[in-house]
């Protein structure tokens, strides 16, 4: 690789890298500048102390205790003097040389092995510190010097000086590549930022790479691109990486068999982005050497072609590239007009459910005052509530890729309560429509408390009955059947207490597909219009059941010549038990 530098002088070719690769190793002087004052006041502290015992000179006790408070004061103010520490380090190895020297002349009994190891120990670590301009005449001055005060030239010395010149050499070597390797890391750095910023700049495909952090159990942002950001993260609010995670599901077309890995676990639940990166990084299926994995992700935009790679530096990072449509580049220009219409759409359901909801809490309070078998009282009671759950389905429809929001929206109610507000509502239409309504729910089932979106609930239960009206056969019983259920090593979880919802009714025909009727995932490439009330129920199963499923099962009645079908399905007692982030799932299940 091309070096920012020359390999010999080591010099940068650009003035200012040299500034900023100084600005960045003044922060290590400045730990080792702090280290060095430190240990030197030790040292200092103990040599005043010896000199006093033995009565010195007062003078050198002075001197000393003048050298041991100077460290104490250029240890407070260090950080100020961090801009200047290359030209201190020159000093401090000029200064600690010719000290070392004087020590050795003024005191005959030094342990000179010892001392003169400790020494080399030093000087060998200050001067990687000094200005590099300096450091070939620092090298060789300053054991030269020690040869010509300390070696008396004769024949029987020969071998200790040429061993001595020879290490002066070793040390310029060792020297060398110590500067070289720090400025090859600079140089690295500069690079490794100059191609971010390429990538984030000019890569047309959005990308975004994280990293797993086992400390905190979940996963944390590394780098994003600027496609990514303009396409997706300014639909999210917060962590918006991990809401693009949790709003995108994994569709069944992957490059490999990949996507089967954690459905063993979860074979009733369809994985969402997050999970699945979570069972790939921590299962160690995809390694730096194998291909890339590709998958296909579902959400708010659509199918989302998704290439996965792993690389490993001091930690795993994964990298995922969303490889876009060049049709959609082509009209990307009028999202925006889309966009906007979508919104006025909202804010026109939303006007109108407004107007609809105060007239709906107008008629709860003529309750009080009014004969409640008033049929026309109720006949407009319940059209207000049938035309606000549409407009609920088609806003929750609208906003399906926010929808995870909505499981912070945590309400207090009883079983029983929540029977007496849709009681009304479903008498009502099976009157309407020549049936009956049978509610069957023990006594102790409507004492029960439950803490969830209590406004998702009832448009979940409206949207099946709904349903049921219009396949149900005429002169029928639909029957509801509500009763507590333990769920043992569900999803993680142990003895999770549930309530069981089920509709009993009969039709006349064989309908194919009947779940299809009541609960079905987005698919972009079908060619028939979606049924909006189905979707929702997916959704709404999606943040209130364990299980995001409506089990069905029918049964042919030959002696009346027609279907009874059982559709039921669970929900969640307490909602605030539950954490949004899946590794902490995970790790609180654990």
């Amino acid at each position: 690789m091309f070096n920012l530098f020359r390999k010999w002088t080591l010099s940068f070719y650009d003035p200012s890298l040299e500034f900023q690769f100084q600005e960045k190793f003044n922060v290590q002087r400045l730990y080792f500048f702090r280290s060095s004052l430190a240990l030197g006041f030790f040292v200092l502290f103990i040599s005043m102390l010896v000199f006093i015992i033995q009565d010195a000179q007062i003078h050198i006790i002075i001197l000393i205790a003048i050298f041991t408070i100077a460290q104490i004061v250029l240890l407070f103010f260090s950080r100020q003097l961090q801009p200047y520490l290359k030209n201190i380090f020159t000093l401090m190895f000029v200064s600690y040389v010719a000290g070392g020297v004087l020590v050795t002349y003024a005191k005959d009994n030094v342990p000179l092995y010892n001392y003169g190891y400790s020494c080399s120990l030093l000087f060998s670590t200050l001067l990687q510190y000094c200005d590099f301009k300096h450091k070939a005449l620092f090298i060789f001055s300053s054991s030269y010097i020690g040869l010509g005060l300390f070696v008396e030239f004769s024949v029987d010395q020969l071998p200790y000086i040429v061993f001595s010149i020879l290490m002066t050499f070793i040390q310029g070597i060792m020297t060398y590549l110590f500067e070289y390797t720090l400025r090859q890391e600079f140089t690295q750095q500069i690079t490794i930022k100059s191609q971010q910023s390429i990538i984030y700049e000019f890569v047309q495909d959005p990308l975004f790479a994280i990293s797993f952090n086992k400390k905190i159990n979940s996963f944390v942002l590394e780098f994003i691109n600027k496609t990514f950001e303009s396409s997706f993260q300014k639909e999210y609010h917060g962590n918006q990486f991990k809401e693009f995670l949790r709003t995108y599901t994994i569709g069944t077309n992957t490059c490999d068999n990949s996507n089967s890995i954690g459905l063993n676990k979860q074979s009733h639940k369809q994985l969402n982005l997050e999970e699945y990166l979570f069972d790939l990084i921590n299962n160690q299926k995809l390694g730096q050497d194998q291909n890339n994995i590709c998958i296909q992700a579902i959400g708010d935009e659509g199918t989302l072609n998704i290439e996965i790679a792993r690389v490993q530096y001091q930690r795993s990072i994964l990298i995922l590239i969303i490889r876009k449509n060049q049709v959609k580049l082509q009209i990307e220009k009028y999202e925006n007009n889309i966009k906007a219409l979508k919104q006025k759409f909202q804010q026109a359901l939303i006007l109108i459910g407004s107007t609809l909801e105060a007239n709906y809490l107008q008629l709860n309070k003529l309750e009080k005052n009014l004969d409640i078998h008033n049929k026309a009282l109720r006949k407009q009671y319940c059209n207000i509530e049938f035309l606000l759950n549409f407009i609920k389905n088609h806003l929750v429809y609208l906003q399906k890729g926010r929808m995870s929001f909505l499981k912070q929206q945590i309400e207090q109610l009883t079983i029983n309560k929540l029977n007496r507000a849709l009681s009304n509502y479903f008498i009502h239409y099976c009157q309407q429509n020549s049936k009956k309504f049978d509610l069957d729910c023990p006594v102790d089932v409507e004492k029960q408390i439950i803490y969830l979106n209590a406004k998702l609930l009832t448009q979940l239960l409206i949207n099946c009955f709904n349903k049921i009206i219009r396949i149900s056969e005429s002169h029928s019983v639909i029957q509801m059947k509500i009763k507590q259920k333990v769920e043992k090593h569900l999803n993680f979880i142990r003895d999770l207490n549930l309530i069981q919802f089920s509709y009993i009714f009969e039709h006349k025909n064989q309908i194919d597909k009947m779940d299809s009727q009541f609960y079905q995932q987005i698919d972009p490439n079908s060619l028939d219009p979606p049924e909006i009330e189905c979707i929702v129920n997916q959704i709404i199963l999606n943040i209130l059941s364990p299980l995001n499923i409506i089990q069905v099962q029918s049964i042919f009645q030959e002696n009346q010549q027609n279907y009874k079908t059982t559709l039921q399905f669970l929900i969640y007692t307490d909602q605030t038990q539950l954490d949004p982030s899946y590794t902490k799932y995970i790790q609180n299940s654990n």
